[in-house]
């Protein structure tokens, strides 16, 4: 634009005018914008007509002098804010799909357009279409790159951290950065189908915990309760839940109000599998309206497949290190009998260790005598628990029933369950 010209791009900001609905009624009145704004969400023409009659296939519109054609008077006025007398217009496609427009325009006064300079128009405005799917695509193929680099970072991270709480830490973590989210949690099943969300990463401290205290008072004891009724439901089926608006959605109404004293308004829940049985659910959360991309659904279904397979591979990883210290306690025990005539020392010993080792609070040796009744000869317990064996030297009724009942002097507690019923 030469210099002495108002700029259209300043006035779309500053006048609401140019988009009122006066303005815009009709196509006659409708100002046709060079490039895509948030001001341009309230071009009401083009969005009730989804792009007029470009979109339909007008191949342009010239104009030498916007006062011959009998224009009406509110689209004269769109045009004279600023400045414009005559005007070329044609429009931009995208892979046959209407991305814009292209135009000149003549200021100064009115202009009789040429035929070349109409044709010149013509033929720049589907190269301009073309630079644009170009320049699209190299951006959506940066942003893959990304994306599978930063996958493979954050699948990196979680096999070499310590714990799966740390797998499950960066899980989160990642995924919201990933995919540009506000909330990202995981919710993991228990063996009744019962579960609670384990882990979260919200954007930042404004945002309420899952933990809050609404959410934990609307499904107290009972968070997910369809899920432990139909043991996962649909997550079980490898089905997942992409909402991008909830007021747009079925969701019952408690579920509702709890989602938006959360601030939650689209979200995503996909299940996590680990060796083909459903683990737990992953979730992300947005506290605006989203459509959610076919590549935001694809790289959450990558994450998730990745941290199922870490899961497997730490509990495999700990099941082998159980199996490894468990026959290292039993070679341990077996040397120190065979190192040592004297039972008491070799009973005191097998309890210790493996009270240590299944981390218990407490392990015993009970001999039974002829009549069946019997009595405590070796035992291991925290120092928070009674001693059996103390307890046996004055309560003659532990001994003579054949029973332990470990119950506590001062409360009369059961400590554990009658070993009879075993």
């Amino acid at each position: 634009m030469s210099s002495g010209w108002v700029s259209v791009m300043q006035l779309q900001e500053t006048d609401d005018e140019l988009y009122s609905t006066e303005m815009n009624a009709s196509s006659s009145c409708t100002l046709k914008y060079l490039e895509p704004t948030p001001a341009l969400d309230n071009d009401t023409y083009f969005k009730a007509n989804q792009g007029g009659e470009y979109a339909r296939g007008k191949k342009f519109q010239v104009v030498n002098d916007i006062y011959r054609p009998g224009f009406s008077p509110c689209y004269l006025q769109s045009l004279e804010k600023y400045q414009a007398r005559a005007y070329i217009i044609v429009p931009i496609f995208q892979e046959n799909k209407l991305w814009g427009l292209f135009a000149v325009y003549q200021n100064s006064g009115a202009r009789e357009w040429q035929a070349n300079e109409l044709n010149l128009l013509l033929k720049i405005a589907p190269q301009l279409g073309i630079a644009i799917e170009q320049a699209e695509k190299t951006e959506q193929l940066r942003k893959t790159v990304a994306r599978q680099k930063s996958l493979a970072q954050m699948v990196d991270r979680m096999r070499n951290t310590s714990s799966l709480e740390n797998v499950l830490e960066i899980a989160v973590q990642e995924t919201r950065k990933l995919l540009g989210v506000e909330r990202s949690s995981i919710y993991r099943f228990n063996p009744d189908w019962s579960g609670k969300n384990v882990v979260e990463a919200p954007l930042d401290q404004d945002f309420k915990s899952l933990q809050d205290s609404c959410f934990l008072t609307t499904f107290a004891n009972n968070s997910y309760p369809y899920l432990k009724k139909n043991q996962g439901g649909k997550y079980k089926d490898g089905e997942s839940s992409i909402v991008s608006d909830i007021r747009e959605s079925n969701l019952e109404e408690r579920l509702m109000e709890v989602l938006e004293r959360l601030d939650v308004k689209a979200y995503i829940k996909m299940p996590i599998f680990v060796e083909q049985k459903l683990w737990g659910i992953i979730h992300i959360y947005q506290s605006r309206t989203r459509v959610w991309q076919q590549e935001d659904i694809e790289l959450l279904r990558r994450i998730v497949v990745q941290v199922g397979i870490v899961i497997q591979q730490k509990q495999n990883l700990e099941a082998l290190q159980t199996q490894a210290q468990q026959e290292k306690t039993i070679s341990k025990i077996v040397q120190r009998i065979g190192g040592s005539l004297k039972l008491q020392e070799i009973f005191r010993s097998a309890t210790q260790e493996v009270r240590q080792l299944l981390q218990v609070d407490r392990a015993v040796v009970y001999r039974f005598n002829p009549d069946w009744t019997g009595e405590v000869l070796a035992e291991s317990a925290g120092s928070e628990w009674v001693s059996v064996m103390e307890i046996q030297e004055t309560d003659k009724t532990l001994v003579s029933s054949g029973r332990l009942s470990f119950r506590s002097p001062s409360c009369g507690c059961s400590q554990s369950n009658y070993l009879s019923s075993y």
